[in-house]
């Protein structure tokens, strides 16, 4: 496990992923024959639990998330994009199938006991959904792929928003809403002179009834 760990911890740093990107794509067998990355690959002689779940897994990515989303078989791992950005990828292993996502395991809400949070060994917001042979909660195979599911959309939603938009609209929401302003009610007789001086300043001069003084004032005054 520490080898393994080890070998992932780093491969989201822009050096480290650009060698993780060489080494999956140019492997090679005995003899000098590039390897070919596929399902095939994947899948050898893996249990079929394993490789069922991971075609519904699968599945539910490529058609049911979004349309447009690319698939990419590497030498150690399955990643998942859409325009470029990779949501999630899955690992495929000896009695055992994760999945990362990228969610920020804080934020769930009562998460089962096969996620966890995976952000501190891959140096980035990331979750991790293990699915063991030995673990009980495979036998509830439908409630175990519903939450799965939520999961990988929320993944997605996260990559696909757009975070300045979004902080733009927060602050706006939080803004206090203008007061309303009674409307100015018209004084009869009212004669306004204004004249701008040289000086910078303003004069105004108002001609009011003598009899409708105090209200006109109270009025101006408020």
């Amino acid at each position: 496990m520490k080898k393994e760990l080890f070998e992932f911890s780093n491969i989201f740093s822009p050096i480290a992923k650009g060698l993780e990107e060489r080494k999956n794509r140019i492997g090679e067998e005995k003899g000098g024959r590039e390897m070919e990355f596929n399902e095939e690959y994947h899948l050898r002689e893996k249990s079929e639990w394993i490789t069922n779940l991971f075609r519904k897994i699968d599945s539910y990515c490529l058609t049911n998330v979004r349309t447009g989303i690319q698939r990419t078989y590497l030498k150690t791992y399955i990643r998942y994009t859409w325009s470029g950005k990779m949501f999630g990828y899955i690992m495929i292993r000896e009695g055992a199938l994760r999945i990362y996502l990228k969610l920020k395991y804080s934020e769930l809400e009562n998460p089962p006991v096969f996620i966890r949070d995976y952000s501190k060994i891959a140096r980035g917001t990331w979750t991790e959904l293990l699915f063991n042979d030995e673990e009980e909660y495979l036998k509830n195979e439908m409630a175990m792929l519903d939450v799965t599911y939520v999961l990988i959309d929320k993944s997605f939603k996260r990559i696909t928003e757009k975070p300045k938009l979004a902080r733009e609209i927060a602050a706006k929401s939080e803004v206090e809403p203008i007061t309303k302003l009674e409307p100015i009610v018209a004084i009869k007789n009212l004669k306004v002179n204004l004249t701008v001086e040289n000086d910078g300043y303003v004069t105004l001069e108002l001609k009011i009834p003598r009899n409708q003084l105090n209200k006109t004032l109270d009025k101006i005054l408020g």
